[in-house]
């Protein structure tokens, strides 16, 4: 996949020039003269998300200073990973933004188990690095930064010595190969439990203040002034004994889990996250499409219904290509397969494949939700549902699922196959309990299920998949009820 391609505008500056604006800051001016902001842009996985640390060091900067995060969960320098920062939209976007400063700071998702590829990486980073000099117009100054470290113990697929012992080295080697300046974020927060969270790799609110000093210092030559709201004030964590960490309820542990999938979840424009859009990684639910291919991975659906014409919305899309004469196959949402188009509103999956429209959708006047595997090639599609588990423990699961088998002359279609996952991301999950609904008689069944005393980790997914029984797009399920329980 090519590299999204690079504004070309220059930024106008009315008093000072970039280069000024760069020695104000290389000299270790804490404020910044009269002009324009600096403009400072962090990019990074979700440790560099805003808030976190890039609010704090726009903070300890001060007002003539910008800093914005351009972040997002789970990307790294691999192009080939999944969630490469080479497939998404948050580098071009800071690019477009035209900072003076650009910091960097990856690479958690390349330690994930199976993923570390040395070489890979390496060309990779240098490359990006490479672009980033000459392909933004304002030319900004760049810094890498060490990724923090995990904790031998520690969640979401990554490995602690792959992190630790094998990306950290490959991160300095690009800074020493590239001459890009190095700021260590990783050694001052290195064996101090209070600035690791229980899940071994997101910092505490010490930590996080920790790399916001860290990178000032960088940037400035100075301490970081004292500021008691971002520094001083950040608690020092109890280091929790194992004994206590094995205890149900530690004090310090996140609260309970306890959830259910309503139709209003569905519904919600922007999601359920807080950072107020659509259907985003923080969400604690998300909903998945999984794409007939060799890797049988899933793909966020990313596209809300009410964002489309209403002509697609009620009659699909026809192909363009049909034979003068014929409707052409029908490619967008089956309308005629909703009970109640008005009030039924959701995500489809949104790509130039003609199979774009499977999706999940919520009905307010029925207060349900309904799932739509469509297919027309060949098999082994699914739409999913996902629920992100925010602490460590023993949940139960059940639900209740009906495949409406709207389409009844095609008997031969009936059925679907329910599936419950502990998912990370994207990826298959592992198989707690599957089952059917519908008995080929090409009317509605239901099926209940329930799967008790399931241990499971912080910040996985227990993923609900339904897959169709049979390669036609007959199988609107409903999902009666879906629900989530620590013990």
């Amino acid at each position: 996949m090519d590299y999204p391609r690079f504004g070309t505008g220059r930024v106008l500056f009315a008093a000072i020039t970039v280069m000024a604006i760069w020695s104000s800051i290389a000299s270790g001016q804490a404020q910044a003269p009269v002009g324009p902001k600096i403009k400072i842009a962090v990019l990074g996985d979700s440790i560099s998300t805003q808030p976190h640390w890039p609010d704090r060091l726009g903070k300890l900067l001060g007002e003539g200073y910008e800093v914005k995060a351009f972040a997002a969960n789970g990307t790294g320098i691999i192009r080939s990973n999944i969630r490469s920062i080479w497939r998404r939209y948050e580098m071009a976007h800071a690019c477009q933004w035209q900072p003076n400063v650009m910091i960097l700071m990856y690479d958690h998702a390349a330690s994930r188990k199976g993923e570390w590829n040395e070489k890979a990486f390496l060309a990779d980073y240098k490359e990006l690095i490479a672009r980033l000099q000459t392909k933004v117009a304002s030319k900004p100054k760049l810094y890498i930064c060490l990724p923090i470290p995990a904790m031998d113990e520690c969640y979401f697929g990554i490995v602690a010595d792959t992190l630790n012992n094998h990306v950290v080295p490959a991160v300095r080697k690009v800074a020493e190969e590239t001459a890009v300046p190095l700021i260590d974020t990783h050694t001052p927060i290195k064996g101090k439990a209070d600035m690791i969270g229980m899940d071994g790799v997101f910092p505490t609110e010490r930590g996080y203040a920790t790399i916001a000093v860290t990178v000032y210092k960088a940037l400035t030559g100075k301490d970081a002034p004292p500021q008691p709201e971002i520094l001083a004030a950040v608690p020092v964590v109890k280091t929790a004994t194992p004994a206590e960490q094995a205890v149900e309820g530690w004090k310090d542990k996140p609260a309970a889990a306890k959830a259910e999938l309503t139709a209003a979840i569905v519904l919600d424009p922007k999601g359920d996250g807080p950072d107020a859009k659509p259907n985003t990684d923080d969400d604690a639910w998300g909903f998945w499409f999984m794409l007939a291919d060799p890797t049988h991975r899933y793909n966020r659906l990313d596209l809300p219904t009410w964002t489309m014409p209403d002509d697609q919305r009620k009659n699909g899309i026809r192909d363009p290509n049909s034979p003068a004469g014929h409707q052409g196959k029908v490619t967008g949402p089956i309308a005629s397969s909703l009970p109640d188009l008005i009030d039924s509103e959701g995500w489809i999956f949104h790509t130039d494949w003609d199979g774009r429209y499977e999706g999940i959708w919520g009905n307010k006047r029925a207060n349900c939700v309904l799932m739509h595997p469509y297919v027309e090639k060949n098999g082994h599609h699914a739409v999913a549902v996902t629920y992100t588990v925010p602490a460590s423990g023993v949940y139960t699961l059940s639900g209740k699922v009906t495949d409406l088998q709207v389409v009844n002359n095609y008997v031969k279609c009936d059925g679907i196959t329910w599936k419950i996952e502990i998912a990370e991301g994207g990826e298959t999950g592992v198989l707690l309990g599957k089952g059917q609904a519908g008995d080929g008689h090409g009317r509605p069944d239901s099926t209940e299920f329930k799967i008790e005393k399931v241990k499971i980790g912080g910040g996985k997914n227990i993923r609900l998949v339904i897959h169709p029984n049979f390669w036609w797009g007959t199988d609107l399920t409903r999902i009666d009820s879906f629900k989530i329980e620590r013990q």
